[in-house]
């Protein structure tokens, strides 16, 4: 990975305009998905990476030589991606599905816990359109920390950084996410185990 950012920036430092579209071919199903998982909406995600790119370019295009060669591009390219969401969402209020959830006393404990845990599910192929599903219930600060970590595969040093955030908020945020998801499959499995009652 960090061979492939040197060799994509030493390009781009080279000759901007012949290569940018290899920094485009590398990270564009990686920031539409990203973006399609904070969005939940195919033409606001095409929109938010292509606007990516696109001040990604720009920004580029006005940086010395140096300054390229220097550039860490996946993350620069995820904080441009979500600067724009969060432009958009204060412009145009995106509609974002929020889970109406009631607090509960008490856990309920199932047999097999492994399978309502979001980790056994990222895990599993078959389940990661579910967890992405269920992502879109989740509040949106919780939602970013678990598709940048799990999904984008950033640290939390990483995350902090492009979140402008303290690395023990990452942290809470994703442990909360994370919680909340266990909350809503062990709920989805106590449903689907009463309806086969």
């Amino acid at each position: 990975m960090h061979q492939q950012n040197a060799d994509l920036v030493t390009l781009l430092a080279a000759d901007l305009k012949s290569n940018f579209h290899l920094v485009v071919l590398h990270y564009q199903p990686h920031l539409y998905g990203f973006a399609l998982r904070q969005t939940g909406n195919v033409q606001d995600a095409e929109e938010i990476a292509q606007e990516a790119f696109i001040q990604a370019y720009f920004a580029i295009a006005n940086y010395p030589s140096q300054r390229i060669k220097m550039l860490v591009l996946q993350p620069w390219l995820y904080k441009i991606a979500l600067n724009i969401f969060y432009k958009r969402l204060r412009q145009e209020k995106l509609q974002l599905i929020q889970l109406d959830m009631e607090e509960e006393d008490g856990y309920t404990q199932f047999a097999d816990e492994a399978i309502c845990q979001p980790d056994y599910l990222f895990e599993r192929k078959e389940s990661r359109h579910e967890v992405e599903a269920l992502l879109m219930t989740l509040p949106l600060q919780y939602r970013e920390a678990i598709n940048l970590y799990y999904f984008a595969g950033f640290s939390y040093r990483e995350i902090a950084e492009m979140q402008q955030l303290p690395m023990g908020t990452v942290k809470s945020n994703l442990h909360r996410g994370l919680s909340l998801l266990r909350k809503i499959l062990a709920m989805q499995q106590k449903g689907n185990r009463g309806g086969a009652q």
